[in-house]
């Protein structure tokens, strides 16, 4: 007897069953607390069991307004509504900014490249070598700093995205807009070269920036194609909702015949 109770394993056996038999008292507690505040009685039948609250111990739910004609075409243009929300929902909180950000990451990519081979060009300069040195300390610790640089830059795309103003925006008004942002992240990468270039790594960051400046032109240009297009993505994509929204329209205008004072979705 006294090696069962210095048996580990079979005190394991009793706190499970302890522990179980207290969760099961809790869940008993609960269910008879919910029948009282509700005042839910059961009745049993042949193969079923009836729940009923006891306004109502027929247990048979009355409508509110049993004569009613449209009763029927309410449930449907609620559940019509109820699609078009999570559909339109879908679309402006997750496909637009998807599309939008894959652009982005792909062109950033891009950008990476042409600050990557610059590296490398002026690297090879320093060392007065031909050698192949992507796998350099230098190289990696670079690369360490373009990845972050392009964390950062997407995080500045998604803002611009968000914000959502370029869909609203046109003409003369968006190309003044552009340019603006442009000209923000050309200095927002220049600012992150800054603060993450390792001090006393040779080639210094002054000859890097300098070195740089051949191609701040095809990095803008990038930049500017990445907003264009989030631009376009975002029109297309409130077309879409337009039609959605149109054709939720139609659907209720089947039912009750006129629409002209139904909210827009």
């Amino acid at each position: 007897m006294l090696e069962m109770f210095q048996n580990s394993q079979w005190w394991e056996l009793v706190l499970m069953f302890l522990f179980g038999a207290v969760i099961l008292v809790g869940a008993v507690a609960s269910l008879a607390s919910i029948i009282r505040r509700n005042k839910i009685g059961f009745s049993f039948g042949k193969g079923k069991v009836q729940v009923s609250a006891s306004d109502d111990p027929t247990g048979t739910v009355q409508r509110k307004h049993p004569d009613c004609p449209y009763w029927q075409e309410i449930l449907l243009i609620i559940e019509y509504q109820t699609d078009a929300i999570k559909r339109i929902t879908r679309i402006e909180e997750i496909q637009t900014i998807k599309e939008q950000m894959g652009y982005a990451e792909q062109k950033m990519g891009e950008i990476r490249g042409m600050l990557r081979k610059v590296f490398l060009k002026v690297l090879r300069n320093v060392r007065g070598s031909k050698e192949n040195l992507v796998g350099s300390a230098e190289a990696i610790g670079y690369e360490n700093v373009l990845k972050i640089l392009t964390y950062e830059m997407l995080n500045e795309f998604r803002f611009i995205f968000r914000e959502n103003h370029i869909v609203d925006i046109e003409g003369s008004d968006f190309e003044m807009y552009l340019r603006s942002k442009v000209g923000h992240l050309q200095s927002r990468i220049t600012e992150l070269l800054n603060e993450l270039y390792i001090p006393g790594v040779n080639p210094s960051r002054e000859r890097l920036y300098d070195e740089n400046q051949e191609i701040v032109s095809d990095i803008n240009e990038a930049m500017e194609e990445v907003i264009r297009h989030g631009r376009q993505i975002g029109l297309a994509r409130q077309k879409d909702i337009e039609a959605i929204r149109s054709e939720l329209r139609t659907k209720i205008e089947r039912l009750i015949g006129d629409t002209d004072a139904i909210p827009n979705t």
